[in-house]
């Protein structure tokens, strides 16, 4: 047999009902403010914050960019060398 769930809303949502509770709502805003208010050096890593204050931001930005292209730049000169000797033998 099941048992049924006699007192409780069946259409509450678990996020309603943790929204609900006064202590939960208290604490989410005591740490959205308190991770607004913190000073934006703490969100960085050493190097990156260095390198901003000395104006290097752009190479790193450049870096970054150029080492996210690459498995693509990779990965197509590879099809476009087996697309190659495929039409060779074909």
């Amino acid at each position: 047999m099941m048992k049924r769930w006699s007192g409780q809303n069946r259409t509450a949502s678990p996020v309603s009902s943790l929204l609900g509770n006064r202590r939960v709502v208290g604490m989410l805003l005591l740490l959205m403010v308190l991770a607004l208010a913190g000073p934006g050096e703490l969100a960085a890593c050493p190097n990156c914050k260095n390198a901003f204050r000395a104006g290097v931001d752009r190479a790193y930005a450049a870096s970054i960019l150029f080492m996210l292209g690459m498995p693509f730049a990779l990965l197509g000169a590879w099809g476009l060398a087996i697309l190659r000797m495929l039409r060779r033998r074909g």
